[in-house]
């Protein structure tokens, strides 16, 4: 923004008009302003990234004590299946 402070118009105008240019008086354009944004939005995709990990570790977690909970119930009824048959 800075560069254009300089700059001369020089167009050819047919009818009369002002034209006024408001700069970036809070610098809110600058270079150092928009990389602090940028690794302000990294910083957070980072961290929602990490979350959605955690999440997706404890329901993989969860699912596989399911199974083994299945998996043990299965075992004892067939233990009993067998103990009811006198194998």
């Amino acid at each position: 923004m800075s560069t254009l402070r300089s700059i001369v118009f020089e167009v050819e105008v047919k009818f009369p008009c002002l034209l006024k240019v408001d700069f970036d008086k809070t610098k809110h354009l600058s270079d150092p302003a928009i990389r602090r944004r940028k690794n302000e939005r990294e910083k957070l995709m980072a961290q929602e990234r990490e979350k959605e990990e955690k999440e997706r570790k404890e329901q993989e977690r969860q699912e596989q004590k399911k199974e083994e909970e299945r998996y043990v119930a299965s075992s004892d009824l067939f233990y009993l299946v067998l103990l009811d048959h006198n194998f």
